[in-house]
């Protein structure tokens, strides 16, 4: 089997229409659509926690974005819903967090994920992933 490896760029509208680019689900604007056509290898992303509402990132919303973006460039993949560990402190580093704050995040993540694989189906791949603080819980959550 032959792993290939793609490097998506953020989207800018004057790239090659063969440059793999990505593009967050809250930018599937009109505006956005119009210069987006044509792409050949676009990801969506899920959008990023510490930037966006959550009560904003749901399945719904990122799959509504993907249904306008597919029927104008090719969608190669979306990315899974991320949802943060509480937070605990000033800081953000969630690696030393407590154990449970992350496995309640890690729970909640792929509990989004799934809901936008049951919108998405099998049309088009989705991409999750989420770092664990631990080995232990690399193999636990991962089954490494």
């Amino acid at each position: 089997m032959k792993r290939t490896f793609t490097f998506y760029r953020t989207f800018y509208e004057r790239l090659p229409k063969n440059t793999p680019v990505t593009v967050g689900f809250e930018n599937v604007t009109p505006s956005l659509l119009r210069k987006i056509e044509g792409f050949k290898s676009v990801y969506l992303h899920s959008g990023n926690w510490w930037r966006i509402e959550n009560r904003k990132r749901t399945a719904e919303n990122i799959f509504n974005s993907y249904v306008k973006l597919k029927k104008v460039c090719h969608v190669d993949a979306i990315m899974g819903i991320n949802v943060p560990p509480k937070r605990v402190r000033k800081t953000y580093d969630i690696w030393n967090y407590p154990t449970e704050l992350r496995e309640q995040a890690l729970k909640e993540s792929l509990e989004r994920t799934i809901r936008l694989k049951e919108l998405v189906g099998n049309e088009v791949p989705i991409y999750f992933s989420y770092e664990v603080g631990t080995f232990e819980e690399a193999v636990k959550w991962y089954k490494l």
